[in-house]
């Protein structure tokens, strides 16, 4: 066990408007217990592993494809285990709350469930758009792109929990919802494994159909598509920690061939491996590292 926590800061943002930050959290993290900003509503999503979360009188485990809110003034804190984190963490001003209520008729808009739910697919893309203007390179209309982004977060938001009222995922335990995450888990240690839907199933003790319907569910995306999606991603970070083959980074992340990695990345982001490295080197500076190391998530 590290003698001191691990907070990794990937991007940051803040304004008069809002404050929005990715942050990796390695084996161990201890976040300090504090109270939410009494003028923000804390929205925290987990894009990969899992977390402890303590917030007000909920206490569970949060897992990838979910998100939890913590309302103004709430103390909570989070803490994780043998593995990392990682997660968004977007405040949301209590004053753009209200217009965006006021405009749908809702009055109760500082009252929010306690709990972890499944993350819609519109708030995943919008957190991405949000993280992708971020880590790019400045540009005419960020800022108002930034603020349209977050409306939209309010309304998803507003109309969920205080409109169509959707129900928290069950607390993670011994439960098949532990299975959910020990077969994300193995993925994610593994990404050049098979991983097939027999097999993950079969570990499970769930049909295939079942699975693949749970899985689903709790990770928004059939497992061969999200631990594509997991490649993808650490081919990304090698890209910019690396000075390793565009080919080379391809078999380390469990691609067949380099233009699998093309063809899976261009999908993801909209460009080609190639362009999308050397934009953010122009950006942000060539790598001095040779590897990192393979395998697994790497170090976060």
């Amino acid at each position: 066990m590290p003698s001191r926590p691990l907070l990794q800061l990937l991007a940051f943002h803040q304004d008069a408007s809002f404050k929005i930050a990715r942050e990796a959290r390695g084996p161990w993290f201890k976040g300090p217990a504090h109270a939410c900003h009494p003028e923000h509503l804390e929205l925290c999503l987990i894009e990969r592993g899992r977390e402890h979360v303590l917030s007000g009188r909920f206490e569970g485990v949060q897992g990838a494809g979910s998100y939890s809110l913590v309302a103004p003034g709430t103390v909570h804190s989070s803490w994780t285990e043998r593995a990392g984190v990682q997660e968004c963490i977007l405040h949301l001003p209590v004053a753009q709350l209200a217009e965006t209520a006021a405009e749908l008729g809702v009055r109760d808009y500082l009252r929010w469930p306690q709990g972890s739910f499944a993350t819609p697919a519109p708030m995943a893309a919008l957190t991405q758009t949000l993280m992708h203007e971020l880590m790019s390179p400045p540009t005419v209309g960020r800022a108002l792109l930034l603020r349209s982004a977050f409306t939209q977060l309010a309304v998803l938001l507003l109309r969920a929990h205080h409109v169509h009222k959707v129900r928290p995922l069950p607390v993670l335990g011994g439960s098949p919802l532990r299975h959910l995450e020990r077969a994300e888990e193995a993925m994610r240690a593994e990404l050049g494994g098979e991983h097939s839907l027999e097999a993950l199933a079969a570990d499970a003790g769930m049909s295939s159909f079942a699975f693949l319907r749970a899985f689903k569910k709790r990770f928004g995306a059939p497992p061969h598509a999200y631990l594509v999606n997991l490649r993808v991603e650490r081919a990304s970070e090698l890209m910019l920690a690396t000075d390793l083959s565009l080919t080379e980074i391809a078999f380390d992340v469990g691609f067949g061939s380099g233009s699998r990695l093309t063809e899976a990345h261009k999908q993801r982001f909209g460009e080609t491996p190639a362009r999308w490295r050397e934009a953010r080197r122009a950006t942000f500076g060539r790598a001095s590292r040779k590897d990192p190391g393979s395998g697994g998530d790497g170090a976060r």
